[in-house]
């Protein structure tokens, strides 16, 4: 929770939404040993999640030197603007996961396929331990495989929200810790998720009262 809390990284997710606060959601280990051939399939993050909204941002921290020969992430540039809702496909499949209507979703395209496709423009980075990317809920991001045979490729992913974002019908079985029983945590569907011991809030600005 130090690294959540203490870091520049809540900081760094606030200023770039624009929002004076923000709360914890919850962050994810990614792990790629090398020689690891599976990519991590297209995607975007918002469909997994039981939240609408824009200010919800990703901050994926380079634990490993990452380039894209070690699964470093590629970027769709601009699709976060698309008005697209992709099928949170999870990797690997799993019987039941998708809820409602999102199984009626289109899957995400194999934007790989695309990369000689001057319609799309693909952003990617080399980094260093300590580096980070932040990324909107909506940007379609992929990985390929790990093909150094030496370097496991590590990165820590915390995600962080405030602003404009709102609690919504969990699109998935994947479940927040506490949220089980909706109406004893407080959350309402089309409303900010306020309750402070699930969601604590981890930075405001000076002078702020709120994370809402």
């Amino acid at each position: 929770m130090a690294l959540v809390a203490d870091s520049p990284t809540a900081e760094i997710a606030a200023r770039l939404m624009g929002v004076p606060n923000v709360r914890y959601f919850y962050d994810q280990l990614f792990i790629k040993e090398p020689g690891t051939q599976a990519p991590t399939d297209w995607h975007h993050d918002l469909p997994f999640w039981p939240f609408k909204g824009n200010h919800i941002a990703s901050v994926w921290i380079a634990l490993t030197p990452v380039n894209k020969e070690q699964s470093g992430l590629v970027y769709v540039a601009g699709s976060h603007t698309w008005g697209m809702l992709y099928r949170p496909d999870p990797a690997p499949p799993r019987e039941n996961y998708l809820k409602g209507d999102s199984a009626n979703l289109l899957p995400c395209p194999a934007f790989h396929k695309e990369f000689d496709n001057p319609e799309y423009r693909f952003l990617s980075w080399d980094m260093e331990p300590g580096d980070c990317l932040v990324h909107h809920p909506l940007t379609v991001h992929g990985a390929g495989p790990n093909t150094s045979l030496e370097q496991r490729r590590v990165a820590l992913s915390i995600r962080y929200f405030g602003g404009d974002a709102k609690w919504a019908a969990s699109p998935t079985a994947f479940t927040v810790p506490g949220t089980e029983n909706e109406a004893a945590a407080g959350l309402v569907p089309g409303c900010f998720p306020a309750n402070e011991e699930i969601f604590p809030v981890v930075w405001r600005e000076e002078g702020t009262v709120s994370a809402g």
